[in-house]
């Protein structure tokens, strides 16, 4: 049953016409980890889902797919074409969410994992100038490939503020398990109480998702699907590729889901969600930012002459001395339906990060301007592939910032 209503009221509060305003007081992406913390009995950071999204008592066990940006539009408008998909729509509402701004992995998956919004954790986006050298959030990489913390002799954790929400179920007692592909790693493996449960196809996440759901006793299961991003940014949202990778993810769902026992079944609450969804662009339509002065004057570059642009192509940082002068420069150059140009302040004071004081990570992280596409992407045409793809996300657009939100207990979609 999708909550199609509840989608029309989300996307009737803009920033702008046709940029859609993060509803982060309980009805965002960001609002899901306490939301699985009230679930299992336990505070964690942040405020919960309203209580009309999510109707349960506490249950034993949470089982949260995130299935990287498969978004609301995208899953109204397939779902009926993909067994797993169609059955949970049949038994259980499909809610629609805004995620939070950024609509980029790095941010929203930030957020889920520490239950802090943006302007808390810091974590603005993919690219992110540090020390004079713009390096790559999630694999903590310089452009050249080099580690950053070699490079640049930092930590990981100099990105992103928060206690980790494996951490915080540790210390309330609770166990936490990770079905994450084999070249994710992160720190939370350290974490005691924390099992980390690798795949590298999608018949290896069958058997380990089963087996996560199997083994829990009680606790937080968290499954992670890379697939459809990926094939997203590839072909975009439309094509036989992106219906065929679908198809395996239903099927991979329901094979995981099929051999749980009854009685686990019972006393198990599965959540399907995303982190964003993706806006289709036209690659020969998206927009090199250097070939406007404004943007050649304003912007220098790191020691490798790599512009020193922050976020990604549907959501530009700019670092600069003259903000206000940029602003108006920019806002002459495109006009409110091609870019929405906004100040780091005016960004904060609309709560567009999200609700909280910034912390001192996302005040160094954070571009003085912020130029947010409404359709297309803008870039620098040194990393020419990242004006290529077709599936993009990052700003305000409806399709990216609406993800689906469902629960059901997992005995009433087996039985």
């Amino acid at each position: 049953m999708l909550r199609r209503a509840a989608a029309d009221r989300l996307l009737d509060d803009e920033i702008a016409p046709g940029y859609v305003r993060p509803a982060y007081e309980g009805r965002s992406f960001g609002n899901v980890p306490a939301t699985v913390g009230s679930l299992l009995g336990v505070d964690l950071d942040g405020q919960p889902l309203s209580s009309e999204i999510v109707p349960f008592e506490r249950v034993e066990t949470v089982v949260v797919v995130v299935v990287d940006g498969f978004g609301f539009e995208q899953y109204e408008r397939h779902h009926a074409d993909h067994g797993f998909f169609a059955r949970m729509t049949d038994r259980t509402p499909v809610w629609p969410l805004t995620t939070v701004f950024p609509s980029e992995t790095a941010t929203a998956m930030s957020t889920y994992m520490t239950g802090r919004m943006p302007v808390e954790h810091g974590l603005i986006g993919w690219n992110i100038p540090i020390k004079n050298t713009v390096i790559e959030s999630l694999p903590f990489e310089t452009k050249d490939g080099t580690d950053a913390g070699e490079a640049l002799g930092i930590e990981r954790d100099v990105l992103r503020e928060g206690t980790s929400i494996a951490e915080q179920l540790h210390n309330a007692g609770l166990e936490t398990q990770q079905v994450v592909p084999e070249s994710i790693v992160t720190g939370d493996a350290a974490v005691p109480s924390v099992t980390q449960l690798s795949y590298d196809d999608l018949d290896a996440f069958s058997g380990q998702l089963r087996a996560a759901i199997q083994d829990a006793d009680g606790g937080f299961v968290h499954a992670y699907l890379p697939h459809v991003d990926t094939v997203a940014h590839e072909v975009g949202t439309s094509g036989t590729g992106y219906r065929s990778v679908l198809h395996e993810v239903s099927a991979a769902l329901e094979r995981a889901i099929g051999g749980v026992a009854e009685t686990t079944a019972e006393r198990t609450l599965l959540v399907v969600t995303a982190d964003h969804g993706h806006v289709d662009t036209t690659p020969e339509g998206n927009v090199d930012l250097l070939q406007y002065d404004v943007i050649t004057d304003a912007v220098g570059t790191d020691a490798h002459g790599t512009p020193l642009l922050g976020g990604g192509p549907r959501n530009v940082h700019l670092y600069t001395n003259d903000p206000e002068r940029v602003r108006d420069d920019l806002a002459g150059a495109f006009g409110e339906g091609e870019a929405l140009v906004v100040l780091r302040e005016e960004a904060i004071s609309s709560g567009l990060f999200g609700p909280g004081d910034p912390s001192g990570t996302f005040s160094r992280q954070c571009g003085d301007v912020l130029l947010i596409p409404h359709e297309g992407c803008m870039w620098h045409g040194g990393e020419r592939e990242e004006l290529q793809h077709t599936g993009m996300h990052g700003g305000l657009h409806p399709h990216e910032q609406l993800v689906p939100f469902a629960p059901i207990r997992l005995d009433e979609l087996t039985d």
